[in-house]
């Protein structure tokens, strides 16, 4: 599985995360990690593609495709949605 570096810019509280670690933290079993926009990342996560923040204009400016972060989310939901059917099926298996 391919190693995908984001920058994040922006809160992930509209896209139900209470903080960028939880969002981190939902994303890590797929091989996501945070970097810095000065790393090159695969993409800017941000709250708005609207936003004009100076990580906004980084990407912009170094071709980096910017996505929201319930755009990123909604390309790992299904396959969270199964893993999170089979740790239930586990769970009740061994009670």
């Amino acid at each position: 599985m391919k190693r995908i570096r984001i920058e994040m810019t922006g809160s992930p509280k509209p896209f139900g995360f209470k903080t960028k670690e939880q969002f981190m933290e939902a994303l890590t079993p797929f091989n996501v990690f945070a970097t810095k926009i000065t790393h090159n990342p695969d993409f800017l996560v941000t709250n708005s593609l609207e936003s004009e923040t100076l990580k906004m204009q980084r990407a912009k400016a170094d071709h980096i495709p910017v996505v929201t972060y319930g755009q990123l989310i909604d390309k790992y939901r299904v396959e969270m949605r199964k893993r999170k059917i089979e740790e239930i099926k586990n769970k009740m298996r061994t009670a």
